[in-house]
């Protein structure tokens, strides 16, 4: 898991430069081992927005509850996203 968190880290250090220097970037799709998170970034660098789409499941089966959302951030939540990020990696070593 650390190191699915460092990959998606990394990611979205780049995706956080090509915002703030309005370059063309590619999507960030994160999964979870067992898919109950799974997390889709789009980026729109005219804008300097990010679509971020979530879907949360309990339990990987059919019958699970599923929640899904889309929100809209623009590049001020990525230092507060990446500190939160390195904190997760650091709780887990």
């Amino acid at each position: 898991m650390a190191g699915d968190l460092e990959t998606i880290k990394e990611e979205l250090i780049g995706l956080y430069q090509s915002l703030k220097n309005q370059k063309k970037s590619d999507k960030i799709v994160f999964s979870s081992v067992f898919e109950q998170v799974m997390l889709t970034f789009y980026p729109d660098e005219s804008t300097g927005s990010v679509a971020l789409e979530m879907v949360l499941k309990p339990e990987n089966n059919v019958e699970s509850i599923t929640l899904t959302d889309l929100i809209g951030i623009d590049e001020s939540y990525f230092p507060a996203l990446l500190n939160d990020l390195d904190e997760l990696i650091n709780w887990q070593n």
